[in-house]
């Protein structure tokens, strides 16, 4: 197979790359990616990560300025999470790709499942979030140009992937499945960075596409929609107590008093809030899951609204975050890197607010500014 890999880092990491690679069967294989992942773990993978969100970046920049007639992007199931919001950052780097004037085909590896969530979901749960991402990717990548394929065998893919003309994101932790979704956000925010404020808005989400997943029926507008995170079993410290969804909800209302809430959930957090909210006479309130049954839908929802709030919010807040609408947004950056201080998206604007924290009292005041 013949990847890309142009030497990157500093000369002692390549002169240390060079010689573990040097052992027949096991170097690449087995022993390079165990000294990456214990340098992965250390105190310098915040740095590591801006690095290599700048390296890659102007690797894809550089492939297409040179021409490239394909570019190809793995997400690989089997290393990289279950979620809507780690995968719709890929997704965002493809709509780039298209915007560039460039092929480009998204690969989705399904041939394993990461333990972590194969212990969670069932086989049915599995396969309906696979065909779900194929669907996001037909609905928001310009098809044919621009694309998301499953694919069931890594020998396949090396298959598919194995062409000079092809340009392989990330090509060593690709053939070597290593995860992507730490640097999915960083990749995007910098290639932004490099473009017009008019060519980043036909990257960005908008509501036309979502269109096709809109509501018959009649929403409240105007609308704050806010995705209150709850869940039963999975990260249960994300989750809002009842204590802050009412005074989530008190601020709201006061704040914007002739504005109707829709709280964004699923089905166990939309049923749960809206007990909180009967039990608590909250008047104009509504909620997503009564006028949608999908993630689509839901995102939907949410640019069609006239301000989006989330405090340790899921994967819908990512669905916000690429785009222009209006945001107030507090949440603990985990794998972000702002870019030397800059604001924390490359195209934000004054109507949106970002908080790294998760505390009540900052989403509080940035609610009320």
């Amino acid at each position: 197979m013949r990847f890309r890999l142009a030497p990157t880092g500093s000369a002692r990491r390549r002169l240390l790359r060079s010689m573990l690679s040097r052992f027949p069967w096991i170097g690449e294989s087995y022993l390079l990616p165990m000294v990456v992942l214990f340098y992965e773990m250390g105190p310098m993978w915040p740095w590591y990560r801006r690095l290599f969100a700048i390296r890659e970046t102007r690797r894809i920049n550089r492939a297409i300025d040179a021409g490239v007639e394909r570019v190809c992007l793995v997400y690989d199931c089997g290393v990289c999470p279950l979620t809507y919001g780690d995968y719709l950052q890929f997704v965002m780097i493809m709509r780039y790709f298209g915007e560039r004037g460039t092929r480009a085909t998204m690969y989705i590896l399904d041939s394993e499942i990461s333990p972590a969530h194969r212990d969670v979901k069932s086989d049915q749960e599995i396969e309906e979030f696979l065909q779900d991402l194929i669907e996001i990717g037909e609905s928001l990548l310009s098809y044919p140009e621009v694309q998301a394929e499953r694919v069931h065998d890594f020998q396949e893919l090396m298959e598919l992937t194995d062409s000079q003309d092809l340009y392989v994101v990330c090509a060593w932790r690709t053939r070597n499945r290593r995860p992507l979704f730490h640097h999915g956000w960083n990749m995007f925010n910098h290639l932004m960075a490099s473009l017009p404020s008019e060519l980043q808005d036909r990257v960005l989400l908008s509501s036309s596409d979502f269109a096709q997943f809109g509501t018959n029926l009649d929403v409240p507008s105007p609308r704050v929609a806010w995705h209150a995170r709850y869940s039963s079993d999975i990260d249960l410290v994300r989750n809002l107590t009842n204590e802050e969804f009412l005074e989530i909800h008190e601020i709201i209302r006061i704040r914007y008093p002739d504005y109707s809430i829709l709280i964004v959930s699923d089905d166990a957090g939309c049923q749960h809030y809206s007990e909180v909210a009967r039990a608590n006479g909250l008047d104009q309130t509504v909620f997503s899951k009564d006028y949608s049954s999908s993630y689509l839908g839901d995102a939907a929802l949410v640019l069609e609204s006239d301000l989006y709030c989330a405090l340790r919010g899921g994967g819908m807040s990512i669905v916000a975050l690429m785009s222009r609408l209006p945001y107030r947004i507090a949440n603990r950056i985990v794998h972000y890197e702002r870019r030397n201080g800059q604001p924390f998206t490359s195209w934000q604007d004054q109507t949106q607010q970002f908080l790294d924290e998760e505390h009540l009292s900052g989403f509080r005041a940035m609610l009320m500014s």
